[in-house]
């Protein structure tokens, strides 16, 4: 029957075109023979006639193995979703069909079944106690469905957790389903080697698995499961991966509250940004489907009769030569008001500058930048110390001499400082501080946070700060970074002579001519294109490329030391991945510099070791490398030729084998930038390998 479209194409050799026997017309037929069969079987049983359903069986396991599944269940499910829920007799029947599915065709069957399924509805009317009866449809609901496959929605495993906990009232299956799913989530060789959209999925499993087991009397299943989440916590925790560690943080906290811990015993919270993944598990753990109403089944029965009745399409009547001219004089009118409204617009007024009111405080703001120091290194009123923070970067930029003789200690107050008052912004005025330091003194500045980078006196927070600092300092001094650049030679104006004299600046910006001109082009409509003339670039001077090796090499110098605070190739992957992508970035900052090329060679042999890293942040980082020495080199295929050559090669292979989606589509990008960059240089359509 499934042959029946190829036998009869072959025999009429497109001499007889038939739409009937169409792939996809023809399935959706057998899937309205197969609901009359089942019709038919269950009027027979109703007068006390005995039925075989074997041939049913094996007819939707087959077709269900040809990849027929879609075009069947699209009439299937609708056909019985409303039936089923008050007619036992079919309910017996269908329950024997899919137990009598052969083995060699239950995957199939199942998988389509509850990719297919409604969530409103549960699937026990149809399966009955299918995943107790046969072990190959256990094996194939809790195993591959959950742990082996994994799906970009999550209405499987929504299907699954609330089968298995309806066909089990004493929660059993579930409660083992979720010791298995959490056994396998916390392994850390499963965080390394799958990907995080799997993880992610098995998140949402064990989520609601939570959901839908109320209470666990076992006290030693619950100690056991303790004991799997905390190893798993603790493997979540230290990724260096934010998305990962965000999923142990919510499974850690929802379990912890559901296993009814002693209130001796302190629960887990945590304190973490919420997502557009977290949103989503924290919907589907909170949210429970409300019972299919009459909308839903009239919905159902709309959709079965797409299947019968082919869609009228209704034709759009033509607009006249009336209604076309009354369109258009109407699109006039409203032009010639737009027009004649925009005349009489304010928009030329300048508006007028408000001052704007001083909060009186006790503390008066520091004058230098030494009186600004000892007022942080005291650290005594809250008060003062949010004023000192908040006039740091406009003393430094005030006096620039004054700070290049005290720019190092400034550093090294700013980077012990601690936020003891809870200060808003904290972070991000001490990282501005220092970045301004660094700019008024790079030599001394970055070689001085560069050594103190691989000191122990630090926490791996301060490291990844000083990493932040000395990206922002090469990106503002290279004129590449987003901040606007600030001249540090330059004096601030006092903010009574801006408020004064802000009419006259904006004036005096543009020459009177080209504001004239401005007006004009305003007012004037034009017919036709109208050539745009382009700002000529301003050349501006490369601050960074003479310093660029104090932000660089030092950083690479003792990456393989280990010492008491700090492991990079042991426990401290995070701090790794965020020194692979910062020396990435400090090679793009200097790529106009005389000092590239040596920068990009050394990085490219820098990495080589950690290329094969177990961790997806850290390869993703290499690859990150890669690019960006693509990017910043002058001439790849005469002075990094060996090099690129073997990033070229891993690249592919990174592509072709690696357990990462994100790594992948990473590598991807840079062997496209790589291939494009390479053509260009060689003037040929190929790579010469």
């Amino acid at each position: 029957v499934a042959s029946l479209p190829e036998l009869i194409s072959n025999k009429q050799q497109n001499s007889l075109r038939c739409h009937m026997f169409h792939h996809e017309r023809f399935f959706t037929f057998l899937g309205f023979e197969i609901v009359n069969s089942v019709f038919e079987l269950s009027h027979s049983v109703s007068l006390g006639k005995s039925i075989k359903t074997e041939f049913l069986s094996r007819c939707i396991g087959h077709f269900c193995r040809i990849g027929k599944a879609d075009h069947l269940f699209s009439v299937f499910i609708p056909s019985f979703v409303a039936k089923i829920k008050t007619d036992f007799v079919m309910q017996r029947i269908l329950q024997k069909v899919f137990s009598g599915i052969p083995d060699v065709f239950m995957e199939g069957v199942l998988t389509c079944l509850f990719r297919a399924w409604p969530v409103r509805c549960n699937l026990v009317h149809m399966l009955g106690d299918l995943v107790l009866a046969k072990p190959k449809a256990k094996f194939v609901i809790l195993y591959k469905l959950l742990l082996v496959k994994h799906y970009t929605t999550y209405t499987v495993p929504i299907n699954v957790i609330s089968y298995i906990s309806k066909v089990d009232p004493k929660h059993m299956c579930a409660v083992e389903t979720l010791g298995k799913v959490l056994e396998v989530w916390s392994s850390s060789s499963s965080i390394k080697h799958t990907s995080y959209e799997q993880h992610r999925y098995l998140t949402a499993v064990i989520l609601l698995c939570v959901k839908h087991v109320d209470e666990i009397s076992d006290q030693k299943f619950k100690d056991e499961l303790m004991l799997a989440l905390m190893s798993g916590m603790k493997h979540h925790l230290e990724s260096p991966d934010e998305k990962v560690r965000l999923l142990g943080m919510l499974v850690g906290e929802k379990l912890t509250s559901a296993l009814h811990i002693e209130s001796g015993e302190a629960k887990l919270e945590f304190e973490f940004t919420k997502t557009e993944d977290t949103n989503l598990l924290l919907e589907i753990f909170n949210c429970h489907p409300s019972l299919p109403d009459q909308e839903f089944y009239n919905e159902q029965a709309k959709l079965l009769s797409s299947f019968v009745e082919m869609a009228k399409v209704k034709q759009i009547p033509l607009s006249t030569k009336d209604d076309v001219t009354q369109e258009s004089s109407r699109n006039t009118d409203k032009e010639n008001k737009t027009l004649c409204d925009s005349d009489d617009s304010d928009d030329d007024l300048i508006p007028f500058d408000l001052p704007q009111e001083t909060t009186f405080t006790k503390t008066p703001r520091p004058m230098y930048i030494r009186d600004c120091l000892e007022g942080l290194t005291e650290n005594e009123d809250r008060e003062k110390m949010e004023i000192y923070l908040h006039c740091v970067d406009e003393l430094i930029h005030k006096n620039v001499l004054a700070t290049k003789e005290v720019a190092v200690e400034l550093c090294k107050v700013m980077l012990n400082l601690q936020n003891s008052y809870s200060i808003e912004e904290f972070d991000v005025l001490r990282r501005r501080a220092i970045t301004s330091a660094v700019v008024c003194n790079p030599m001394q500045v970055a070689t001085y946070l560069t050594g103190e980078f691989y000191s122990e006196h630090y926490n791996l927070q301060q490291r990844m700060d000083i990493l932040d600092i000395l990206v922002m300092s090469a990106g503002r001094m290279s004129g590449i970074s987003s901040v606007p650049k600030k001249a540090v030679n330059e004096d601030l104006d006092k903010k009574t002579d801006v408020s004064e004299n802000q009419t006259s600046n904006m004036v005096l910006d543009k020459p009177w001519k080209q504001i004239v001109q401005e007006r004009i082009d305003k007012k004037t409509r034009r017919f036709g294109k109208v050539e745009v003339k382009k700002a000529t670039p301003i050349p501006t001077a490369d601050e960074f490329g003479p310093v660029a090796g104090y932000f660089f090499f030092p950083l690479m110098a003792s990456y393989d030391l280990k010492i008491r605070t700090l492991d990079l190739l042991g426990t401290d992957t995070i701090v790794l991945g965020r020194l692979l992508y910062a020396l990435g970035t400090i090679l793009y900052s200097a790529a106009s510099s005389m000092v590239a090329h040596k920068m990009s060679s050394s990085l490219l042999e820098f990495i080589v070791p950690l290329r094969s890293h177990v961790e997806p942040f850290v390869r993703k980082a290499c690859v990150f490398c890669i690019s960006m020495a693509v990017v910043s080199s002058l001439a790849i295929t005469e002075e990094l030729c060996e090099d690129i050559l073997e990033a070229r090669e891993w690249l592919c292979g990174v592509i072709n084998t690696d357990d990462d989606s994100q790594t992948r589509l990473a590598a991807l990008d840079a062997l496209r930038t790589l291939d494009v960059k390479a053509r260009k240089e060689l003037g040929t359509n190929n790579i010469a390998t």
